[in-house]
């Protein structure tokens, strides 16, 4: 047995153990706030999408307001056209 070498069975260190855990809980940790922050920027984009929905609805509506508003009024200049040409005894 002079010329047999058997190595010892490693025995587990507790600081080894206790490394490569706050190791895991480390990168662990650094994975998480990664898609955190992933997610924050996607609902701030998605916030920003629908922000631009808002506003484009809202102006789709000023316009057809607009257009009501535009109508009306040139249906009363064309009625006021007829009063002041019955008024001066122009025919229509």
């Amino acid at each position: 047995m002079a010329g047999s070498k058997r190595k010892k069975p490693v025995e587990p260190d507790g600081d080894s153990f206790e490394v490569e855990r706050q190791l895991h809980e480390s990168l662990t940790e650094a994975h998480y706030e990664k898609r955190m922050i992933e997610l924050e920027e996607n609902l701030a984009g998605m916030r920003s999408v629908a922000a631009k929905d808002k506003a484009l609805s809202k102006l789709e509506k000023d316009k057809k307001g607009l257009k009501e508003q535009l109508l009306f009024s040139e249906v009363g200049l064309q009625e006021a056209v007829m009063v002041l040409r019955m008024r001066l005894g122009l025919s229509c």
